[in-house]
């Protein structure tokens, strides 16, 4: 940390410069004290801002040297529109369009507010029709979505959403550090080997493989790296 600290200071010495650390999820006060004290103390000649993002209210009151900036839940129709958005409603044919509206909305009103939910459900309703949308509508995830804190919910929501497959897979990346930065191929040929990808009438088990890399991506549960041929996990 020292030699971090040091280096910092010496790139961005003199410097004005905005720092945004988004979705921290450190809880420990005195890791939290040290970042602080990394990011706003010793840099000479230099104007250093930094905002943070978290969907932890404590970790915000532990980290913030102002009051925290609450963002207010989605309405409805904002979560409709990213439920749209994701389930490519828009190539639907129009003569399904109606009856997709009736049950989308009414999911939009479930999503709690929360993107995150909105973006996982209209993932999980693309190329579906409307018999699946009204079971996800009537489904008992609806329960986790009530009975968990507003912190997780959203990630729980998106584990219930997952076929039984790609549960699979992304249960296998807990082997993993959290931050990892592994090589897509690697992991998709793991998977394959340990037989826990689908098998497709049109696309090759590595396509399916590759899909289901882009479907945690997609939901937030791995995150993009600096390398297009990685990700972090």
């Amino acid at each position: 940390m020292d030699y971090i600290t040091k280096h910092l200071h010496e790139l961005l010495n003199g410097m004005k410069v905005l720092i945004v650390l988004d979705g921290l999820w450190e809880e420990d006060a005195d890791e939290l004290e040290r970042l602080k004290r990394m990011l706003g103390q010793g840099i000479k000649g230099s104007k250093v801002t930094v905002i943070v993002t978290t969907c932890d209210e404590g970790i915000a009151r532990k980290v913030c040297t102002v009051t925290p900036h609450k963002v207010n839940p989605l309405m409805d129709d904002m979560c409709w529109t990213i439920i749209k958005q994701q389930s490519d409603f828009e190539y639907i044919p129009y003569s399904h369009k109606q009856e997709l509206e009736r049950i989308g909305l009414q999911i939009a009103s479930k999503c709690g507010g929360l993107p995150l939910a909105a973006q996982v459900l209209g993932r999980n309703l693309c190329n579906q029709d409307s018999k699946s949308w009204a079971e996800k509508m009537k489904g008992d995830i609806w329960s986790t979505m009530r009975s968990n804190k507003d912190v997780i919910r959203s990630l729980v929501l998106s584990y219930r959403s997952m076929p039984p497959d790609l549960r699979l897979c992304f249960a296998y990346c807990a082997i993993f550090q959290q931050g990892y930065i592994a090589v897509k191929d690697d992991i998709i040929h793991q998977w394959i080997a340990l037989g826990l990808v689908e098998r497709s009438n049109t696309l090759s088990v590595t396509q399916v493989a590759e899909e289901y890399i882009r479907r945690l991506l997609d939901i937030s549960f791995l995150q993009t790296a600096e390398s297009a041929a990685s990700v972090s996990c």
